[in-house]
């Protein structure tokens, strides 16, 4: 009977794709709670690896101002060789080089930093931002006094900041320089560098060394 065989066919269909909605949605529930508990993990992985990378980036920045403070004094001492005369490097703070520093010549002689004038040729300056802190200290954090050991041809004003390089590439000091590179997390590892008498640059493996 076609009517009846049409009700049946439609009466298996109308089942069929209950069927299959029922199915999608069982599907779907999981997906959702696989998605959840996906969601969950993955944050619980962020939250681990958020100070991860923030040390990551912490160290990585004092890397890179150690770095660009070895660069510096190669530079002025490229430069005191290939002008055969002093070139300073004077810090913007007086205890601090961590703000950074300006590379200059003094083109009459009188020992100042004369900015913008033309008895003063400024070479490179560097200007930081952020909490690294690079001292002249000793292992001990003892103080080094620039005005004690800087033979450095400038103005007393100067004297406390100011490093000179001469034209035979030699660092115009009586003993050699070392610079402590730290940020503001106490008892961990920073970095050290130590310029020789000679003008030559290197750093210092000091496994006891500790930022304070």
């Amino acid at each position: 009977m076609p009517f009846l065989d049409r009700i049946i066919g439609n009466s298996l269909t109308i089942k069929y794709i209950k069927k299959m909605r029922i199915q999608e949605q069982i599907e779907l529930g999981f997906t959702l709670l696989e998605m959840l508990v996906t969601l969950v993990i993955v944050g619980i992985l962020v939250t681990m690896a958020v100070p991860s990378i923030h040390e990551f980036l912490r160290n990585n920045q004092l890397s890179s101002r150690t770095d660009k403070l070895i660069s510096t004094f190669n530079f002025t001492r490229s430069e005191a060789i290939t002008q055969n005369g002093l070139i300073y490097i004077t810090a913007i703070a007086v205890d601090n080089w961590g703000e950074g520093w300006t590379i200059w010549v003094d083109q009459d002689g009188d020992g100042l930093l004369d900015n913008g004038l033309n008895d003063t040729e400024i070479l490179h300056e560097v200007r930081f931002s952020g909490a690294t802190t690079i001292k002249l200290q000793n292992d001990d954090f003892s103080a080094i006094s620039l005005e004690a050991i800087s033979l450095a041809q400038v103005d007393s004003s100067l004297k406390p900041k100011t490093l000179g390089y001469r034209g035979n590439a030699a660092l115009a000091v009586t003993s050699p320089v070392q610079f402590n590179i730290c940020d503001d997390r106490s008892n961990e590892k920073g970095r050290q560098i130590e310029i020789r008498i000679t003008g030559r640059v290197a750093m210092v493996n000091n496994d006891d060394f500790q930022c304070q």
